[in-house]
Parts: C-alpha cells; sequence; structure tokens
C-alpha cells in the first residue's frame, strides 16, 4: 500500500503543466477524489499510474517532478520536523524513521562501501514492474532534493546506484551527467558527504521482510 501523498507532486506538476493525470487515474481505476485526499491505495494502481503518465507525456515526467519536489507537498509534518533537525545525520535518521508514513513496501537505509557513505533505498517490486524506472526516479530525486535541504541547493552526488536498467539514460537532462550513474545494482543509492564515524541507522530499523515483499 502507498499513500497518496506520494503522488501529490505529480498532481501539482500536471495542473501547472496542462496534463490531463485525471483521465490517466481513470484509465488506472483510481477514483480521482481519492488522488487528493492522502488515501491509502493499492502501490501496484499507482505505479501503474506513473507508467500511463510517462507513456502519455514523456519519459522525463518522473525526473521533472522529482528535481521539483518540495517535502511540504508530501508531507507537511515531515517538512516541519525536517526545517527542526540540527544537522544532516539527524535529518537522515528522521526520513529513514518517517518512510512507513508513506507506504509499506520502501526500506531507506545508510551503509559505508567503497570508501564511501551511501544513503540507500530499494521497495519490494521487481523490475519488470509497470512504473518501477519511474517509481525508482522519484525515491532517487526525492532522497536528493533531501539532502539539498542540508547540503545546499546546489549540492549533487558524486555517484548515484539504480536497479533499473541504462536504457533511458540517454534521455536524461545534461547536468546528470555530473554524477556518475551505476545501473543494474542489487539496490538504489546516493553517495552522501558524511564522516567515517557516523553512527549507521541500526539494522533492526530497517525492518522490511524482503521474502515478503509484493511479487510482480
Amino acid at each position: 500500500m502507498t499513500s497518496t501523498r506520494n503522488v501529490v507532486p505529480y498532481v501539482e506538476y500536471c495542473d501547472a503543466k496542462g496534463l490531463d493525470w485525471r483521465s490517466v487515474a481513470k484509465e488506472c481505476g483510481i477514483p480521482v477524489e481519492l488522488m487528493l485526499e492522502g488515501e491509502w491505495l493499492p502501490t501496484n494502481d499507482l505505479m501503474v499510474f506513473l507508467h500511463k503518465l510517462e507513456m502519455k507525456y514523456g519519459y522525463l515526467v518522473s525526473v521533472e517532478v522529482g528535481r521539483n519536489t518540495k517535502f511540504s507537498q508530501l508531507s507537511p509534518e515531515l517538512d516541519r520536523k525536517l526545517k527542526a533537525c540540527k544537522s544532516f545525520a539527524e535529518g537522515i535518521h528522521l526520513v529513514i524513521s518517517e518512510m512507513p508514513k508513506f507506504n509499506n513496501h520502501v526500506v531507506f537505509w545508510t551503509e559505508f562501501r567503497d570508501g564511501r557513505w551511501w544513503l540507500c533505498h530499494r521497495s519490494g517490486y521487481r523490475p519488470s514492474t509497470l512504473g518501477f524506472e519511474q517509481a525508482e526516479w522519484s525515491r532517487t530525486l526525492n532522497a536528493i532534493q533531501f539532502c539539498k535541504l542540508f547540503l545546499g541547493k546546489k549540492w549533487q552526488p558524486e555517484s548515484a546506484k539504480f536497479i533499473s536498467a541504462g536504457t533511458n539514460a540517454h534521455r536524461l537532462p545534461k547536468h546528470f551527467h555530473n554524477t556518475e550513474l551505476l545501473f543494474e545494482q542489487s539496490y538504489g543509492a546516493i553517495a552522501i558527504p558524511l564522516p567515517e564515524s557516523y553512527q549507521a541507522v541500526p539494522a533492526k530499523q530497517v525492518d522490511l521482510v524482503w521474502h515478503q515483499a509484493v511479487d510482480s
């Protein structure tokens, strides 16, 4: 299940651009009124919605939405909590702990690998699921937007990992070329600037049971 708060940035982007997201929602069998009320809906339905938006309006819809998402769109409460955080590390712990309020199939965690820290993420869906690539871009860019709250608006990760294949990499805006993009990885992640002494999120807080994850 996924909260429709996750698609508020898409709805507002489409409204601003004059894109008919309502007809796409109806094609997916999603009641339009539920998209506007912060309800919980089957994740598959919302992923198909993202896929159909891409088919109708172009590959870069999810990229453009992700680049411009504000946390106040996703959750005014989370936005307030993030603004109260005194450090990047505190913000990371907060975002990870708040994730279950948005869905029950995505997990974020931190790990130190290859000489650097990574903010990692993965969902319970397979890459072959319709909308997987769009959802992964959304998560990745939301993570980057989060980092910019603490690291500055011009910050970009040196490296980013994706589970998705790099088939569409040539369609990305030029500024993405400043980041090393690694595709077909076992999970998604962005490299983040933290000291080696940083205390990673305890494994017990990363509680998703992957053998119970959704099978597409």
